[in-house]
């Protein structure tokens, strides 16, 4: 028979076939249903994180430095070239700095001048015999100008003190002569009072005398005449007296005005230095610091670019850019320009990847960071003529120090990576097409 099948002689049977697969095909089914259930439990339950990606561009948080001078000079010295790297301090140029200290020799002087002066104006408000000059002042009493400068004023002293010393002894000389002449008239005025009174009594006896005969009337008359004579130098005495002790008050009167004319003139004289001080102090400290300027050095490690000085002996003004430095120690950032149609879903604060596509991005990791700042309104790009929404992102130092076998320049293109939180497989796959839904049933 065709069906059949016939052992060989000498060996077993074989055992007999099932040849319905029925079975085989449920299991198969429930394997593919499981498979398929598990499949969509998980596109269903399980989170994926979400990101909005777009292009960005490595800047520094300080862009570009400009190096630029305080003053117009002459370049002296020339210290770096295009591309070379610099740390901060380091000199650039330097300027010419012969006119300035010239200047601050000028103004140095002037004001050693004023102090030494207010110093001087100083002792002869108090009547010292010396002047206490400043310690700054004293300390540089070895410097054959300063010494010049303290012992004129010195001199200067002894002289105007000599010489008020010589005006008000005019007054006191004055006052004096008027002493001694009040002391005379009241010493003969004395005399004459004594006089007058003997002759008074000689006057009133010789009268008696004259009424009884004994005595003769013309030479009364005489005494009584010498005793008036007598009477008006007296009187006069006493108004010479009087108008020589006026004398003496208008004297000291005036030696009074006069010292106070002589101090209020030291008072103008020491303000007008005070004033004269300061204002050379600070023009002073002005031009030390215009001449330490002359040097120029680099504010911040960097390297040196777009340099616009070639060659010494040129002249730049005052604010002209030098060159240029690229920051190479500040905290990195990210410029990124997100289309507008994306905003809804970023904001400050976000946690973002980094990859930096001039990189072999096989042996480069993502580096990490957060967007620090959105720009608060959006911003139109003239090349593609679209809006866009600028964001800032930093870089923090432990993430940056994945990349130190890389070296990080600004421009260099980045993707990147904003992380806008967590969605399922099927709500990213349905999104879509709910929102086509959505749309489709809006009545026009």
């Amino acid at each position: 028979m065709h069906g059949d099948t016939l052992p060989l002689p000498g060996l077993p049977a074989a055992p007999a076939v099932d040849l319905d697969d029925a079975r085989a095909r449920r299991w198969g089914w429930l394997l593919l249903l499981a498979c398929f259930g598990s499949f969509t439990l998980w596109a269903t339950m399980a989170p994926l994180d979400s990101a909005v990606v777009s292009p960005g561009t490595v800047t520094v948080t300080g862009s570009r430095k400009v190096v630029q001078p305080l003053t117009a000079g002459k370049v002296a010295e020339l210290r770096v070239r295009e591309g070379d790297a610099v740390v901060a301090g380091q000199p650039l140029v330097r300027l010419d700095d012969t006119a300035s200290r010239a200047q601050l020799d000028i103004v140095r002087g002037q004001w050693l001048v004023a102090l030494a002066t207010q110093a001087r104006l100083e002792a002869e408000l108090q009547g010292s015999d010396a002047i206490a000059f400043p310690e700054h002042l004293a300390e540089l009493g070895s410097e054959a100008r300063v010494k010049e400068v303290m012992d004129l004023q010195s001199r200067l002293l002894t002289a105007r003190r000599q010489m008020r010393q010589n005006e008000l002894r005019g007054f006191d000389a004055s006052l004096q002569g008027l002493e001694y002449q009040v002391q005379g008239r009241e010493a003969a005025r004395e005399a004459k009072e004594a006089q007058s009174r003997l002759m008074r009594d000689e006057l009133r006896n010789q009268k008696s005398l004259a009424d009884e005969g004994y005595y003769p009337r013309n030479r009364l008359s005489e005494q009584e005449r010498s005793f008036a004579e007598l009477l008006g130098s007296l009187a006069d005495d006493h108004s010479q007296v009087g108008r020589a002790r006026q004398n003496m008050a208008e004297v000291r009167a005036r030696r009074s005005t006069r010292e106070q004319e002589l101090r209020k003139d030291v008072e103008t004289q020491l303000s007008d230095a005070q004033r004269e001080a300061s204002a050379l102090e600070v023009r002073m400290r002005a031009l030390e610091f215009e001449l330490a300027n002359t040097t120029i050095v680099a504010p911040t490690d960097g390297i040196v670019m777009a340099m616009n000085l070639n060659t010494v002996g040129g002249v730049v003004s005052a604010g002209a850019v030098m060159m240029e430095l690229v920051p190479t120690k500040e905290p990195l950032r990210v410029e990124v320009m997100l289309p507008a149609q994306q905003i809804d879903r970023v904001k400050a604060g976000m946690d973002v990847d980094l990859q930096f596509t001039a990189f072999n991005t096989a042996n480069t990791p993502r580096v990490e960071g957060k967007v620090v700042q959105v720009s608060p309104d959006a911003l139109v790009d003239p090349r593609h003529n679209g809006s866009y929404f600028k964001l800032a992102v930093e870089v923090p130092a432990q993430a940056h120090a994945k990349l130190r076998q890389h070296e990080i320049r600004a421009g260099m293109p980045v993707e990147v990576f904003i992380k806008t939180g967590e969605r399922t497989f099927m709500n990213y796959v349905l999104k879509p097409l709910q929102d086509r839904l959505q749309k489709a049933l809006i009545e026009p």
